[in-house]
């Protein structure tokens, strides 16, 4: 009887679930150019921590962007685009493009991209002074690229900035638009322990000798 009943659990649960995969009826559309500011107007919007240190990069990275395109995109706090529920704010945001500043630590709309597998900089990664430079592809299905200037370090993340305004701004005053995804990244290697070293064995909480 208990064989039997063994033998049944796989057909009921066949039934219960519909194993019929959905017709794919059209492909996702591909959004493979990411435009910051196009005639002469801001299709961008630059999102960044608290950091003091960071927002005067993204004040610099505004400057740069203004020179050449003509208007230097907003900037607003990343916790005004992400919610404490972790919620974007789609209203706000007006379908344009998202400048990311920051490490998934300090910067929400890096933490969820994180969280979608998506971007992976924080405190190690890249590391003291190294930077991540890429666009990340529609990763909200909305039409909207995000380009990621990230660093471990407020230095690390002024640095992606300089990069890409050096490697991806037009010489001459016009748009400035990304015709391809990107990806400029370099780091720095740091050796750390797992575990803090272990105390000395002459050394005990309740022993009257001093510890070396």
């Amino acid at each position: 009887m208990r064989h039997q009943i063994l033998l049944a659990i796989p057909a009921i649960l066949l039934l219960a679930v519909d194993v019929r995969a959905s017709r794919i009826e059209a492909l996702k559309p591909l959004y493979p150019e990411t435009s910051i500011v196009v005639g002469g107007r801001s299709r961008a919007v630059i999102v960044t921590p608290d950091d003091p240190q960071v927002v005067r990069t993204a004040l610099y990275l505004a400057v740069q962007l203004g020179r050449l395109g003509g208007a230097p995109p907003e900037r607003v706090p990343a916790n005004t685009i992400v919610s404490q529920a972790w919620q974007i704010d789609f209203d706000a945001i007006a379908g344009r493009t998202l400048v990311a500043l920051g490490n998934i630590n300090n910067n929400r709309l890096l933490a969820v991209l994180w969280g979608e597998g998506y971007v992976a900089c924080d405190s190690i990664f890249p590391g003291e002074g190294g930077y991540v430079v890429r666009t990340v592809h529609d990763p909200f299905a909305r039409g909207i690229n995000v380009l990621v200037l990230a660093g471990s370090d407020a230095a690390g993340v002024r640095r992606a900035a300089e990069v890409f305004c050096e490697k991806h701004l037009p010489e001459a005053p016009g748009d400035i638009l990304l015709p391809a995804p990107i990806t400029d990244v370099e780091f720095t290697k740091t050796t750390r322990r797992f575990f803090p070293p272990p105390p000395s064995p002459l050394c005990s909480l309740r022993s009257t000798t001093p510890c070396h």
